[in-house]
């Protein structure tokens, strides 16, 4: 049978003036497979998520996504990828909920607001404006609204980084909840997460991801 969803990159390469961030980077991913990301600050993490995500062109090599057999054009790769990122900002001056209202006019969430608030801890917090959240509330934010959005495609970069063990546990849970049947790409260098992915992929070690 054949997967809905394939996700494939084929010696895929970026470079900044001269100097090479990684390159020959391959890897092909199915419905419901979870690649794991690692590498030292400057590997090049953020900028494969970015490359992952249709906002950047890689110097070399390609990115492929196939949906139900048919190859997306990169144009339309957003409507098919959650994604998020530390660098990634929300508006400081929308209260939470409006803050969902906006991402849930563009996407479709896959399980109530009331629902998503209790599962980020955040119900109470709905009328809010973010600028007064804490970096670990604002940091589940950005890590729900990809969750809870209907995709085929889930990247998730550095989604624990920062946060203390009881936000990890709950981000890590949450994950594992409702990945469902998504490609899962995730960056971290916590070697406590890496036990659940049957694939990582070393930047430090550019090339094919061995399983785990």
């Amino acid at each position: 049978m054949t997967a809905s969803t394939i996700l494939e990159g084929t010696d895929v390469g970026q470079r900044f003036h001269r100097q090479w961030v990684f390159r020959d980077v391959n890897f092909k991913l199915s419905s419901g497979d979870r690649l794991l990301v690692t590498g030292p600050n400057g590997s090049g993490k953020s900028t494969l998520f970015k490359i992952l995500a249709g906002q950047t062109t890689p110097t070399r090599g390609s990115v492929e996504y196939r949906l139900k057999g048919a190859i997306l054009d990169p144009g339309e790769w957003f409507r098919h990828v959650s994604w998020s990122g530390p660098y990634m900002d929300l508006y400081p001056e929308l209260s939470l909920k409006e803050a969902f209202k906006v991402h849930f006019s563009f996407r479709t969430p896959i399980i109530p607001q009331k629902d998503m608030l209790d599962c980020l801890c955040l119900s109470g917090y709905q009328h809010k404006e973010l600028r007064h959240f804490s970096s670990g509330m604002l940091h589940r934010v950005k890590v729900g609204l990809a969750l809870f959005s209907k995709s085929e495609i889930l990247l998730l970069d550095e989604a624990t980084t920062n946060m203390d063990e009881e936000n990890s546990r709950l981000i890590w849970d949450l994950t594992r909840e409702f990945q469902q049947d998504r490609v899962l790409v995730w960056a971290s260098n916590r070697t406590t997460e890496f036990n659940w992915f049957e694939m990582r992929l070393d930047l430090q070690n550019q090339g094919i991801p061995t399983s785990e």
